[in-house]
């Protein structure tokens, strides 16, 4: 007994890991039961495997990544998963197994992966199962929080894009701003240009990447998306980050605030006053990836991306789309900002509670 109430055991007597389950891409339904896989959720099937709640990691490929299921699901056989609680609590055992470094005991082989056996004979230490409840709900409770924002964040990001949609794919955009000529949608409208997207955004590449640390405040974004934080920043909020190369290239994102972008990624900065959310979903209009080049590595560079062909309206319309839609992404910034700190209190507040600390 190293804490009052808590036990000090092999892994394998606090519970049982076992293998995934095969399911070739051919057999698959679509249905209600989530697929996990080593990478987390990847897909649905009408037929579950496993009774939730569950707890799942990764057996070859992603490695020390832990995923919860609260409902009955499959689980590959890329993964393991919790065949037998033991009378633990699950949610408990889902933050418990996240802080043992699974990642740290494969087996180094070519083809790293873990040993369920290996890990049954880890020595741990874990509380009763009522303070089992009360550590998940104080994790549970910042986790859903950071859920929450990221469903408003959807909802939020929804609403300019069908507002794009309307005004500048479709036309209806307020009569306020059409020519007193009847405009025919089959035609670029009146006070409209055909044009090249070097006319609304300025390219540039994304420099080598800074020391990342998660207390840092500013964003480090890679071809995929933030990849951790930084002390130092190389653009200014409003611009535009897409993927240059790999597997992500041609994937766009939009920093509403200061970031560090590598040299995995563009920069593109608004050549018009007042169009930074406009520009953002033009290029996620665009379908970028369709102008990659390469066989083996795919590549975006800034002289075709500036020559693609756009229709450019004129700057007041751009302007009265950027007062419609900016409150919107203002929270977003500030969701994901609370998020920011939600993910560094839990991260911060995960070891110590499973150390007995607190």
């Amino acid at each position: 007994m190293s804490l009052n109430g808590w036990k000090t055991d092999k892994l394998g007597n606090m519970l049982t890991l076992k293998r995934g389950y095969d399911l070739p891409q051919q057999d698959r339904v679509i249905g209600n039961a989530p697929i996990f896989s080593s990478a987390g959720l990847s897909g649905y099937h009408n037929e579950a495997k496993i009774k939730g709640p569950g707890v799942i990691t990764g057996r070859y490929g992603t490695l020390g990544e832990i995923f919860y299921s609260e409902n009955d699901y499959w689980p590959h056989n890329t993964t393991l998963y919790v065949r037998d609680f033991k009378g633990n609590y699950p949610k408990f055992i889902y933050y418990f197994l996240r802080t043992l470094g699974f990642e740290r005991n494969n087996d180094k082989t070519s083809v790293p992966g873990l040993n369920r056996n290996d890990l049954h004979e880890m020595s741990v230490t874990i509380p009763s199962v009522p303070a089992q409840k009360k550590i998940a709900s104080i994790l549970s409770s910042l986790d859903d929080k950071i859920e929450l924002n990221r469903q408003t964040n959807a909802t939020l990001e929804a609403i300019p894009q069908a507002l794009f949609k309307e005004w500048f794919v479709d036309f209806n955009y307020p009569r306020a701003f059409k020519s007193a000529t009847h405009d025919d949608k089959s035609e670029v409208p009146q006070r409209w240009n055909r044009g090249k997207l070097g006319q609304l955004l300025s390219f540039k590449n994304g420099k080598s990447s800074p020391e990342r640390m998660a207390d840092h405040k500013y964003p480090v974004y890679g071809a995929n998306g933030v990849i951790g934080h930084a002390s130092v920043y190389n653009t200014s909020a409003d611009s535009t980050i897409i993927g240059r190369v790999g597997s992500f290239c041609g994937a766009v994102y939009y920093a509403n605030q200061d970031c560090f972008v590598t040299e995995n990624a563009i920069i593109a900065t608004p050549v018009t006053p007042h169009s930074s959310i406009y520009c953002f979903i033009i290029l996620q209009n665009l379908k970028l990836n369709n102008y990659r080049t390469g066989s083996g590595q795919p590549l975006l560079n800034q002289t075709i991306l500036s020559c693609i062909d756009v229709i450019v309206p004129p700057d007041d319309l751009l302007s009265a789309f950027e007062i419609q839609v900016r409150p919107l992404y203002d929270l977003v910034y500030l969701n994901e900002q609370q998020n920011h700190t939600l993910t560094q209190l839990r991260d911060s507040l995960l070891p110590r509670l499973m150390k007995g600390e607190l």
